[in-house]
């Protein structure tokens, strides 16, 4: 599956908001599921749009999003 780059915005320390590179940005519904792989990586499973499930990373060498 392919992994697009991106910027996210949290609020109360979880993902609030998914930005793209050409400035859109699509608001998190829900994050249902957190999954931290140490040291540094978090994989995030959150609802966007119309209920649509992703996977979100964050890591080290930046932020990615995954279509589940």
């Amino acid at each position: 599956m392919a992994k697009e780059r991106i910027e996210v915005e949290f609020c109360d320390e979880k993902p609030a908001a998914i930005i793209w590179k050409d400035g859109r940005r699509f608001k998190i519904k829900k994050v249902l599921y957190e999954c931290e792989n140490k040291p540094k990586n978090v994989r995030y499973t959150v609802l966007v749009g119309k209920n649509e499930e992703r996977y979100l990373y964050l890591t080290p060498g930046g932020n990615f999003i995954e279509k589940t």
